[in-house]
């Protein structure tokens, strides 16, 4: 047994349509038809122009930023390089003055002893006169 109804239409017939009929109007007029092709044509290039300036733009892009990075790169280099040139020079200076600082103390204990040494034996001295000028005393009077 055969089905009476018919099946629904497609939801994209009006559109199918239209192309079909614009399609129809293209064959019909020849002159529509090759100023359509040129204009397609037209529009076409000029994309590939965008595209290929698209193309471009990140190659100049590339290129600069490599660019960009290497003068970082080398621009960090020397900044490091100039670090490790001033911290040698200053350790340099700083061992020097160090040893220079070491030896002055090294001086002052030595005086400092030989102060103490001087200070000890004129003491001792004093106790002698002292006592020598007690026994004239004695001896005198």
């Amino acid at each position: 047994m055969m089905s009476l109804m018919t099946p629904p239409l497609p939801a994209d017939v009006p559109a199918t349509l239209q192309t079909l009929s614009d399609l129809v109007s293209l064959l019909a007029d020849p002159a529509a038809a090759k100023q359509r092709v040129a204009d397609m044509a037209t529009a076409t290039a000029s994309y590939q122009q965008a595209a290929d300036d698209h193309k471009n733009q990140i190659a100049a892009f590339a290129v600069a930023e490599a660019d960009h990075q290497q003068a970082l790169d080398k621009a960090t280099a020397e900044a490091a390089d100039k670090v490790l040139a001033d911290q040698a020079a200053f350790n340099a200076d700083y061992a020097t003055r160090k040893a220079e600082l070491d030896q002055r103390e090294a001086q002052l204990i030595e005086q400092e002893a030989q102060a103490q040494k001087d200070a000890d034996a004129a003491a001792s001295d004093r106790a002698d006169l002292d006592r020598r000028l007690s026994l004239l005393k004695a001896a005198t009077g």
